[in-house]
């Protein structure tokens, strides 16, 4: 298969933008510290930008665009000085606009062998690429493939009947896994593939639907400050896979990444956990112990369950967030520390403060960026996605070898209202691998698993199917009519989009 043809079949080929793309194109430009980078593709005769950041360029001849030389050697290529290099130096992108000095680009490599183009960051003045840049260059243009090769999936599962529907054909949406902290020393340049604390990897948060697409916009957003966040949503949500997701996106991701469980721990003894105490200032206090900030230093403190902690440690919470700076219970003296708060809870934050359980001033210190994760009867595409993950995740364990699940076993876990959220999911797909006898869960194998209740909508439901229909609508507009362009702006397929019309009373003329 040609390049223009891979192209073609990734479904990218002279499309608009989309926010995937983009995210990786200024989480690339971020780590590198350059003001420019693009997700450049190379067909046959030219080379263009399927996302671009600091340049007005859209697309150069194939002999003149530095990313085609980096398709040809499949490997990271690197340009110091484009002027000073004789295969570059009277390249339009270097003659003109956008005048470039700085280049390096990492291949676009698919599992077939395909070179698609190249993820790239440049500059307008010469520079550098440390060795930790380059890895988490190299590692942002895997995860652009896997974007790529997800909207080739995506076609191909459409064109296929749910009964012939294989879950392990389905793609799994994942969170970019980069660091944007440079290594210490060329020794260490993998350190550019993020780790909680204790070395282990940041865990997968999968996704495909809308609403997580844009947890997942406001994730990457997150990482790139230290600003507190608090994250908002029902139980089993993933608020702890999200807490986890942004320290290790984040420059703090090679510090250590500390949680606790406010809700778990005895108010008595919270405050001692947070900050540390020293020996005799209460009973049993035998000795000093070093309190949870202190032991985050330089890196990240989760707090989970925040909702529930007393007024009087909101007071001292505050203060270290203000003061960035914490006081031992039964010391008279403070102690600087350098931590990035994350907060999460389950309860309405509004509702805590205006009740009085929250503080004021507490309130709105917290709430600085606030992520909202959706719960899974608002995702339900992401279940089938979520289930073949678990799947081999629980074949891996060994034991059992489980393919997929029955279609009427899959209406079952489309229909559950899931008022656990994914925690209740897992548990569910981990009751069916005790009882499976085949290679496919059944419903017999599912615990019991009520239908939702076929009520009237309520008043907010009619309200996001008034804010789908103007998505729906702007999309159209901006895509002058035609259906397929205006589902690649949503992010969605054709398909989908059709049916969401006719759902909503949206009208276009036929084969639009």
């Amino acid at each position: 298969m040609s390049r223009l043809e891979a192209l073609k079949a990734c479904n990218v080929l002279d499309t608009p933008p989309e926010r995937a793309f983009d995210d990786l194109t200024r989480l690339a430009a971020h780590i590198c510290g350059t003001p420019m980078a693009g997700v450049a593709l190379v067909d046959e005769g030219r080379e263009w930008f399927k996302s671009r950041l600091g340049m007005a360029v859209e697309a150069l001849p194939r002999q003149d665009g530095l990313s085609a030389h980096a398709v040809a050697q499949h490997e990271v290529l690197v340009v110091p000085d484009a002027q000073q290099d004789l295969r570059f130096a009277r390249s339009a992108a270097v003659q003109g606009e956008p005048h470039l000095r700085f280049y390096a680009g990492a291949p676009l490599l698919t599992d077939d062998g395909h070179a698609l183009g190249a993820l790239c960051v440049m500059d307008r003045v010469p520079r550098a690429l440390s060795p930790a840049q380059t890895e988490a260059l190299r590692a942002l243009a895997r995860e652009v493939v896997s974007q790529l090769e997800l909207r080739r999936s995506l076609a191909r599962l459409m064109a296929m009947s749910p009964e012939r529907l294989r879950y392990e054909d389905i793609p799994q949406g994942r969170t970019p896994v980069v660091s944007a902290r440079p290594a210490v020393a060329p020794s260490s340049a993998a350190a550019a593939i993020p780790r909680a604390r204790g070395g282990a990897r940041m865990p997968q948060i999968i996704w495909n639907s809308a609403p997580m697409r844009e947890v997942h916009r406001r994730l990457l957003l997150a990482a790139q400050s230290d600003v507190t966040v608090v994250l908002t949503g029902e139980s089993g949500t993933g608020k702890e896979l999200a807490a986890a997701a942004i320290h290790a996106l984040s420059a703090r991701a090679e510090r250590p990444y500390v949680g606790v469980n406010c809700a778990a721990i005895p108010e008595t003894l919270l405050e001692s956990e947070l900050f540390g105490h020293v020996k005799g200032s209460f009973t049993g206090a035998f000795k000093d112990k070093v309190g949870l900030f202190q032991a985050a230093g330089g890196g990240t403190l989760f707090l989970d369950e925040v909702g529930d902690i007393s007024s009087l440690l909101q007071v001292k919470l505050l203060r270290a967030l203000q003061e960035r700076e914490i006081r031992r219970v039964g010391d008279d003296r403070a102690v600087k520390v350098d931590v990035r708060v994350i907060a999460a809870t389950n309860k309405d934050l509004t509702r805590l403060m205006t009740s009085g359980a929250w503080r004021e001033d507490f309130y709105y210190r917290i709430r600085v960026f606030e992520i909202a994760l959706p719960p899974l009867r608002e995702r339900t595409e992401d279940i089938p996605l979520l289930v073949e993950h678990y799947i081999r995740e629980f074949s891996a364990r060994g034991g059992k070898v489980v393919r997929g699940v029955e279609p009427a076993a899959m209406r079952m876990l489309l229909e559950h209202s899931w008022p656990g959220n994914v925690r209740e999911l897992r548990n569910a797909l981990e009751h069916a691998f005790v009882t499976v006898g085949g290679d496919l869960i059944t419903p017999d194998d599912l615990p019991p698993l009520p239908r939702a209740p076929a009520l009237s909508a309520p008043p907010s439901v009619a309200t996001g199917d008034q804010a789908e229909r103007t998505r729906i609508l702007d999309a159209l507009q901006r895509a002058g009519g035609n259906r397929s362009a205006a589902a690649r702006l949503l992010g969605t397929s054709r398909v989908t989009l059709w049916k969401k019309m006719r759902k909503l009373g949206v009208g276009v003329s036929p084969g639009a």
